[in-house]
């Protein structure tokens, strides 16, 4: 979702009178500028659909949608956290719950925006099947066989165009060259 992340590029947030008044100073308005940005990178990540349905925040998560939207001086993670308290005081974010991530278990937090959002643009399109940009699709996934080292005659630069050795190297140059993992390839063993 980071990637997604631009300047310039947020939702537009309907606060009430007190939620303007409490977020007026500098703090204020970079609390509401992140949140805007990391709200809009979740509706293109998610689902053009999406209304306002939870979201996790963290501090290292406002940090980087900060760095992300160029905003110099960076808050640090004491900074980050001090602004996230002060969204919940003013009413712009509420506890939503926490759910479980990563090892060792943590617990990230989730919140509900206490604002209204206004003008959702339409989300990243998608491919014909109607997937959601994190469903994988077919022969996007990783290979599921390691690539061959290349030896050192192999790169275009070293070698010929067709990937063998150079002919002024003798079959014991050759094999001397080869790395462990190549020669043991080529006998047809295993490590175990």
């Amino acid at each position: 979702m980071l990637p997604l992340v631009r300047p310039g590029r947020n939702v537009r947030l309907l606060l009430s009178d007190e939620q303007k008044r409490a977020t007026r100073d500098p703090d204020g308005l970079l609390l509401r500028r992140v949140l805007r940005a990391l709200l809009q990178a979740r509706h293109e990540a998610i689902d053009p659909r999406w209304r306002g349905t939870s979201f996790p925040l963290t501090a290292f998560a406002f940090q980087a949608v900060a760095r992300r939207l160029g905003i110099h001086p960076c808050p640090g993670i004491k900074h980050s956290r001090a602004l996230i308290r002060r969204g919940k005081k003013c009413g712009l974010l509420q506890d939503a719950g926490s759910y479980k991530a990563g090892w060792p278990i943590r617990r990230v937090p989730t919140y509900w925006l206490g604002a209204r959002i206004v003008g959702l643009g339409r989300g990243r399109r998608t491919n014909s099947l109607r997937q959601t940009p994190f469903q994988p699709t077919r022969g996007r996934s990783q290979a599921v066989k390691r690539r061959k080292a290349l030896n050192c005659w192999g790169h275009v630069l070293f070698g010929l165009p067709n990937g063998r050795p150079p002919p002024e190297l003798s079959e014991r140059q050759v094999k001397k060259m080869k790395s462990e993992d190549t020669r043991w390839a080529a006998r047809g063993r295993s490590d175990a």
